[in-house]
């Protein structure tokens, strides 16, 4: 019972994660602290609103949303936290967080013929290579490209990234000049390190031109992995030479949106396609490993759902509902530090990786 009482609680939980907006900060000027405070909520509320159909749908179609009014907004909303509050006569400013309800989000988009998702993308590793004087850099101290990357928080985007230690195990697995010829093997081997199926390499050129007072770089973009995304290319420029690091940043940015809307693709085409759905045994030696296993599942790209069909007190007999074959399921279940396996009896069973036997 209390094994079903945890799986049914999973799948709200996650909603509620993917529908939460953070970290909105606004102000606002009126003729008291309380209207200022008031104002500055109805625009906290619409940035978020704003900033989750960003989320979910692609740039191009959440261009078209058209917004409900300010008290509809509100009554999307199912808790809002704020901190930083400051205060004056005629002003306010805070920090706001919004958790939404999920279906009206929905509602919204799906009235409007929004396609969008929810589905999150598997961990990717960046791999940002830069040349400055012809020459490639990617682990060279310093590599401002790489430490724009490290800036940029993707813990809320559809599409997780994550960057590269840059220490000696890294150099030595993999070169820039590897990075960029695609040399599958090294590659492979660093994608086994950081658990991640895809690997970005983004191959940026760039030029300061002091005297002329601007920046400019052209990315590339190579993927790697089992479905690997087209080739990217885009220019960037700035009529400054002073704040590069501020340049770069926007570069991620946009480089970011373009994975986005990648991923996004494909998402909603999967969505369309049939389901597969894979019963698999979960052995269990308590309730912990029931929360970790279940996590870990849920946590795979390619999983659309996870039903209980069966427990006792030895395990858990689960249906697996996925995109792709099973071959693919298996080896995304890996990065997510589970193993899959069929038996000759005609069953899976899926456990820590190292544990089946």
């Amino acid at each position: 019972m209390l094994i079903c009482l945890i799986l049914s609680a999973a799948a709200p939980a996650a909603a509620a994660d993917l529908f939460t907006v953070r970290g909105i900060a606004v102000e606002a000027r009126a003729e008291s602290t309380e209207a200022a405070k008031q104002q500055a909520l109805v625009d906290a509320r619409r940035q978020a609103l704003e900033a989750l159909t960003a989320k979910l749908a692609r740039r191009g179609d959440q261009a078209a949303v058209q917004y409900p009014d300010d008290d509809a907004i509100d009554a999307m909303i199912a808790s809002t936290q704020v901190a930083d509050e400051q205060t004056a006569p005629d002003g306010y400013r805070g920090v706001f967080s919004f958790e939404f309800e999920p279906e009206a989000v929905r509602g919204l988009l799906r009235l409007q013929q929004i396609p969008f998702t929810e589905a999150r993308s598997g961990p990717m590793l960046v791999l940002p290579v830069l040349r400055t004087a012809g020459e490639p850099a990617l682990w060279a101290d310093p590599n401002p490209w790489l430490e724009a990357w490290e800036r940029y928080d993707s813990s809320t985007r559809l599409t997780p990234i994550r960057t590269p230690f840059g220490d000696v195990e890294d150099v030595l697995s993999l070169s820039a000049e590897q990075a960029l010829a695609g040399d599958e093997a090294a590659i492979e081997a660093l994608a086994d390190r950081y658990g991640v199926e895809t690997v970005l390499v983004f191959d940026a050129a760039l030029t300061i031109d002091q005297e002329a007072g601007r920046t400019d770089m052209d990315v590339s973009m190579m993927s790697y992995g089992p479905d690997p995304y087209p080739l990217v290319t885009r220019g960037f420029r700035a009529d400054t030479a002073e704040d590069v690091p501020l340049f770069l940043e926007q570069a991620v940015i946009e480089m970011v949106g373009e994975i986005e809307d990648l991923w996004k693709d494909a998402a909603i085409a999967g969505a369309g396609r049939e389901q597969q759905a894979l019963s698999a045994l979960v052995p269990l030696g308590s309730l912990a490993d029931w929360v970790d296993i279940s996590a870990r599942i849920e946590a795979i790209h390619l999983v659309r759902r996870l039903q209980l069909e069966a427990l006792n007190a030895r395990g858990a007999l689960v249906a697996i509902y996925h995109t792709g074959d099973a071959e693919r399921l298996g080896r995304a279940a890996q990065r997510q530090g589970l193993g899959l396996e069929e038996r000759p009896e005609g069953f899976w069973i899926i456990t820590p990786r190292g544990d089946v036997r």
